[in-house]
């Protein structure tokens, strides 16, 4: 790679770093984007600061697949929009940064739109599945009362609090002596915020916190393993498939439907959607919005018991003076 462009990705990790704040995870993921970009102009003799929108399109076109195949039929993307808007982000976060340092006028990449995201109904696990992984779980070998009882308390935390896996696996153990119906985390975009822990939670949790010597811990992570270091994400993923089959449930298992199932209950119980945006750590409340397609008949409910014409009898919204002729009007 030519020596200005290794300069520059040292710039822009301090950048990101530094200036922005931003995780370990997502400084990996730009300066990968970045570095196929330089690979590209270098094999295209461009130049980053010459760049015009057009040869920018090129760059996604070549990257994602776009365009004809020989026999006339249409070529299968390489990338999903998912991964072409992030791509698109990194670019746009480097060329801000030159316009910022005045290096450059205005960003080629400002006007350049990124694809639209088909977005899901996020999965959740219904109350009684629920109630099954937390009560039925019966993992077997060596720990195994033990490993019951930590798994049982990262479900319940998870449902609880709403926390992302990551965010719960990079707490620090604590004391069963403190007050634990709060926690303070460092959340997506280090950003710090507080979760709550219920009633279910914070017996789990203390009831994890009693064996948790057991596993004879050489971390200082909160959460370990069966050899006392840190529990990581693909093993919690590891063993909720365990749970999973064991109990036969109908839906695939994962941490994050935890998350989902804790929006989703929370808005169907009537719960305001900017508290829950808050709770959750969403930085947009779109995020939070798609959770109201799960809460549907929620709405439904609250559409038909606060509307006047929604009601299903019109007689409930006349005043004790009108009468059936008054209420038609003259």
């Amino acid at each position: 790679m030519h020596p200005e462009h290794l300069n520059l990705l040292v710039q822009f990790e301090d950048y990101l770093a530094i200036e922005r704040n931003r995780s370990p995870h997502t400084l990996r993921a730009y300066l990968a984007d970045l570095r196929e970009y330089f690979l590209y102009l270098e094999a295209n003799k461009l130049l980053y600061d010459r760049i015009q929108q057009r040869e920018l399109r090129g760059f996604f076109a070549e990257i994602t697949g776009a365009g004809m195949r020989p026999d006339g039929k249409i070529r299968k993307r390489k990338l999903d929009a998912r991964s072409q808007r992030r791509k698109l982000a990194s670019i746009r976060t480097f060329y801000s940064m030159l316009v910022l340092r005045g290096h450059l006028q205005e960003s080629p990449a400002k006007d350049v739109r990124p694809p639209r995201i088909k977005r899901k109904l996020p999965g959740f696990v219904p109350y009684d599945e629920m109630r099954r992984l937390l009560e039925e779980a019966k993992p077997t070998g060596h720990l195994a009362h033990e490993r019951l009882i930590r798994d049982r308390a990262i479900m319940e935390i998870l449902y609880s609090s709403g926390m992302r896996i990551s965010e719960l696996l990079s707490l620090e153990n604590i004391s069963a002596n403190q007050d634990l119906s709060a926690l303070r985390i460092l959340g997506k975009g280090r950003r710090e915020r507080i979760v709550f822990l219920g009633v279910q939670a914070q017996k789990a949790l203390r009831e994890y916190l009693e064996v948790r010597p057991e596993f004879h811990p050489v971390t200082a992570r909160l959460f370990v393993n069966r050899d006392g270091t840190e529990l990581s994400d693909r093993g919690v993923r590891k063993n909720m498939v365990r749970l999973e089959r064991e109990l036969g449930l109908a839906r695939h298992l994962h941490p994050h439907r935890f998350r989902h199932s804790m929006a989703t209950d929370l808005l169907n119980e009537g719960a305001d959607i900017r508290a829950v945006q808050e709770l959750l750590g969403h930085k947009s409340l779109a995020s939070t919005q798609i959770y109201t397609g799960v809460s549907k008949d929620r709405l439904k409910d609250v559409y038909r018991q606060s509307h006047p014409h929604g009601r299903s009898n019109p007689a409930e919204h006349q005043t004790p003076s009108e009468t059936p002729q008054e209420s038609r009007g003259s």
